[in-house]
């Protein structure tokens, strides 16, 4: 990382992005959603703030305008072997595309009409614009993977007898609607579900006064959805307190921006109404809550009940895979697939990845274990599983940065985003990249922690052997 910052502060972005794409498939889709862990690792946050790494790589991506890492990417020999990929979001096609780059046929068959996953059909487009995602799988396809759109499977012992290897790489597809009464009435939807139906251009009719249960940022994807769509109120209700909400930090401050209402530490006992229709959620206080061995314990608050208002609820209290028992591969907590540390199921050539075997987390994980898995299917055809390649040739950053006046106290560069009001009418990118000049100040700030690399131990008076060695 501290590479490719030093590259944009010296506005050489081909060669950022190349050195970018050496590690990462669909860099530029993380650009705009990646929930940035990386910079919870950042020297620099000793001293102020981190540095803004994720709109970094997206300034670098942006104007990479000649693409030279497709051109230098390798691509080895025919191997005669064929791998099955199911699944066709970040982790699978990053499988697919480093199994073919290493020489195997690829196969990738795909539910939805278009491939992207939850890139396409789970993140709103206000964070995550379609022409990005379709431009870069695109490139990614362009290594010669076969793609099957609207071809479910659900016999995957058949398949593994048809290709050398199958990789299940679905993702948790299913949202979970929790078990209380109520929660069949009409004006009742589910995360994925209404995300799905919106990407599609099919949203469903929602009422004047909508409920998110939820405080992930899936939650949030759905209420600031809802907003969009001409919500009166939005409202969210969450078990946890605002210190341990699962949910990105900027995603509460642009919905509360948004107007939109979040009620901490709440447990959901009823959905309440005359008929089907919708009234409002019976909720309790949170007295504490905890998670022990995947089980959730949970104290409430006596005499705490209540009923926040609603007309419509989505639940958007998790999500798991659409795999059944009868598939016969044996499968853990929320239907996931259990795999050993190479990725293979307990059917010898069939691997899985991604949040189908470890629940639902980030895109950047997905991405990582689709590479991971691809290195195990190849060792497991044969191959050396080495998926790494140099596509730009660096040269040594100058060791002796000297002294920058008020270095320490420079602050982060904030990139932009639309007035509340503008982002409440409709579904256009609520967030403004980098100019060149602000990506550079940036990067700018960057401690260059890469150089200590380079640091040699000193010498001191004590520090010789006899002949002169230093000790």
């Amino acid at each position: 990382m501290p590479e490719y910052i030093r590259l944009v502060k010296e506005q050489r972005f081909e060669e950022a992005s190349c050195l970018i794409h050496e590690r990462l498939t669909l860099p530029h889709s993380l650009g705009h959603i990646c929930s940035h862990p990386c910079e919870t690792a950042c020297r620099h946050e000793c001293l102020n703030e981190a540095i803004s790494i994720r709109n970094l790589k997206l300034a670098a991506l942006e104007r990479d305008h000649g693409k030279a890492w497709k051109r230098r990417r390798r691509q080895l020999p025919d191997t005669g072997k064929k791998v099955a990929v199911v699944g066709a979001g970040p982790c699978g096609l990053t499988a697919g595309y480093y199994l073919r780059k290493q020489g195997h046929s690829v196969t990738i068959f795909e539910g939805q009409p278009e491939p992207g996953g939850m890139l396409r059909y789970g993140i709103p487009e206000y964070r995550m614009p379609r022409d990005v995602v379709a431009d870069e799988i695109a490139g990614l396809t362009e290594v010669g993977m076969e793609m099957r759109y609207n071809s479910k499977i659900d016999d995957y012992q058949a398949l593994a007898k048809e290709y050398n290897a199958v990789v299940i790489a679905i993702g948790n597809q299913q949202g979970a609607r929790l078990p209380i009464p109520g929660s069949d009435k009409p004006g009742v939807y589910v995360n994925l579900d209404f995300l799905r139906r919106v990407a599609q251009g099919n949203p469903p009719e929602l009422g004047e006064n909508v409920l998110v249960l939820g405080g992930g940022n899936v939650a949030f994807d759905c209420a600031r959805t809802a907003v969009r769509l001409g919500a009166g109120q939005v409202r969210m209700a969450c078990l946890e307190s605002e210190e341990k909400l699962p949910g990105d930090r900027e995603e509460l401050e642009a919905a509360l921006e948004e107007g939109i209402t979040v009620h901490f530490e709440k447990s959901f006992s009823e959905i309440v109404g005359e008929g089907e229709n919708v009234s409002g959620v019976k909720t309790v206080n949170v007295a504490s809550m905890a998670f022990e061995d995947g089980k959730l314990n949970l104290e409430t608050v006596p005499d705490s009940e209540a009923v926040i208002p609603c007309d419509t609820v989505i639940f958007a209290t998790g999500q798991r895979a659409g795999l059944t028992g009868d598939m016969g591969l044996v499968l853990g907590r929320g239907n996931s697939v259990v795999v050993n540390e190479r990725g293979q199921s307990s059917v010898e050539n069939i691997f899985a990845a991604g949040d189908v075997t470890y629940g639902t987390q980030s895109v950047v994980k997905a991405v990582a274990a689709g590479r991971a898995v691809a290195e195990s299917v190849d060792r497991f055809l044969g191959g050396d599983g080495d998926t790494s390649e140099k596509l730009v040739e660096l040269d040594q950053a100058k060791p002796c940065i000297g002294k920058i006046e008020g270095f320490a106290a420079q602050p982060r560069v904030k990139n932009g985003v639309l007035p509340a009001a503008e982002r409440r009418a409709g579904f256009m990118r609520a967030e403004r990249s980098f100019t060149w000049e602000e990506a550079c100040q940036e990067a700018g700030r960057c401690l260059q922690c890469q150089l200590r690399e380079r640091l040699q131990q000193p010498k001191t008076w004590n520090g010789f052997e006899e002949g002169g060695a230093a000790v």
